[in-house]
């Protein structure tokens, strides 16, 4: 009986989305990736409007990260307790107030709260976004081609933030940036009512934690934290051992908290299913060799290659059209019928032997290196994280799927900063004031990529899900 009526509800749901879920998915994930790229562009115009002092500077940057890397893990879990339209309206609101807040900040205190909400609204749409998208597939194929758009309009935003970033700053100045994704996230706000109005989330009715959302929370921050000081203080610094210490305490409390709670906020036994613990730690691997390259590329041209960083900046237009060609289309067309096991093995194949291929770098291939890893990096990644996705979102109950999205989230944000601080270890020269040493990094970076591969071989295991989607669509 049970099963008929799973497979009534899932005849119910729509095969391609709805005009305002499209837009609702593409403007969420397009304004949290375009925020990033500006923030990253404007940071020095901003720095001599506001007359910020050099050590303060990061806190722009910081006041968001802490935010989202601390906030989305409750953000998920709210998804699921409150509903995807509860939980999306508030953080694209919280977003769109923000971004105003910054787009007029008089000084550095206002614009800091104003990343901080826009760090918290993102914290919000991202587990809503990619939960619901879970939830209106009636089959793993449609999931796939969702989860395809999910990215896509991830990876055109931080591309497109760059450019469109630069242009914008030079035109009307660093504050338009802020200004413009305010009006992208009002129409996303309408799109997202519209998406959502009338859906039924027919999961069981639960009551939130609290101590263990608060705990996952503090958790969760000290590791953004703990991760920010690496950058700057190194692995081996007081600082650093200390904020370690405090992460490590953190997590055990909520851990032993969790372990008795009769609902908590995030259930441990996600982590015994092998499938959801395996796409964890395989997102994490892709994210953190992503983005160290991500950041080694434009220091190579402009150290080694000697390229003026307007050059550099150029080299994202590449990426830009491969996130489109990848997302839009080619990768969606790869894997019809083919298993998340398979994706994640070729996507882990092509960034281990980008990887290293930039180790060996010569100069007659610099001048095809942005083409060159625009293709091979982004084609890679997308393959990963939309088998990745798959998995973390099918594997779990109904109920869970918004705190399962959370944690997913959690990992990827947290991944940059690690994979940055690995690759910076082997960025060290050889000799003391010598030049850095590129080659060790980018093989970091293909060694993280090699044990993705390895982890999906281990822990991935082809099947069924085990969960149906149960949420009706407008």
């Amino acid at each position: 009986m049970t099963s008929n009526r799973t497979e009534a509800s899932a005849a119910l749901l729509p095969q391609s989305l709805p005009l305002a879920a499209y837009l609702m998915i593409a403007i969420s994930q397009f304004i949290v990736s375009s925020d990033f790229s500006y923030t990253s562009i404007g940071l020095a115009s901003i720095q001599r409007d506001l007359h910020i002092e050099p050590a303060l500077l990061q806190w722009i940057v910081s006041a968001w990260a802490l935010a989202f890397g601390g906030m989305v893990i409750f953000g998920g879990r709210l998804a699921d307790v409150a509903g995807y339209r509860f939980s999306y309206v508030t953080g694209i609101s919280a977003f769109v107030g923000g971004a105003i807040l910054v787009a007029l900040a008089p000084n550095l205190a206002v614009a800091i709260v104003g990343r901080a909400m826009i760090g918290f609204g993102g914290a919000l749409i991202k587990p809503a976004a990619l939960a619901y998208i879970a939830q209106t597939s009636s089959t793993a194929e449609i999931r796939k081609k969702r989860l395809a758009t999910y990215y896509m309009w991830q990876g055109l935003g931080a591309g497109i933030g760059l450019v469109a970033g630069g242009l914008l700053i030079n035109l009307f100045g660093w504050r338009s940036m802020f200004a413009l994704n305010a009006v992208i996230a009002t129409a996303g706000l309408v799109a997202g009512f519209r998406a959502l109005q009338g859906a039924v989330q027919q999961t069981k009715k639960t009551s939130m934690d609290v101590p263990g959302s608060l705990l996952a929370t503090i958790a969760t921050t000290l590791v953004v934290f703990m991760l920010s000081l690496v950058a700057r203080n190194g692995w081996l610094s007081p600082v650093v051992g200390s904020t370690a210490l405090a992460v490590f305490a953190a997590t055990a409390l909520f851990v032993f908290v969790e372990w008795r709670a009769s609902n908590p906020a995030v259930p441990l036994g996600m982590f015994t299913l092998p499938n959801f613990s395996g796409a964890l730690v395989c997102s994490t691997c892709a994210s953190a060799s992503n983005s160290g390259m991500l950041v080694l590329l434009p220091l190579y041209l402009q150290h080694s290659a000697h390229y003026s960083p307007f050059q550099a900046s150029l080299t994202s237009i590449p990426m830009i059209a491969s996130v489109f060609l990848f997302g839009g289309f080619l990768i969606p067309q790869i894997m019809q019928g083919r298993s998340s096991k398979y994706g994640m093995t070729i996507g882990f194949a092509v960034l281990t032997i980008l990887a290293v291929l930039l180790s060996t770098m010569t100069p007659a291939l610099v001048p095809w290196l942005p083409l060159l890893f625009a293709c091979f990096n982004n084609f890679g990644y997308f393959m990963v994280q939309m088998s990745t996705a798959a998995e973390i979102t099918s594997h779990v109950a109904p109920e869970r799927r918004g705190i399962a999205s959370g944690v997913y989230i959690a990992a990827i944000d947290f991944s940059p900063g690690l994979g940055v601080a690995l690759m910076s270890i082997g960025l060290q020269p050889h000799v003391p004031g010598g030049p850095e040493d590129f080659s060790s990094a980018f093989l970091i970076s293909g060694t993280i990529a090699a044990t993705g591969m390895l982890v999906t071989w281990l822990f991935i295991r082809r099947g069924r899900s085990e969960a149906t989607p149960v949420l009706t669509a407008a």
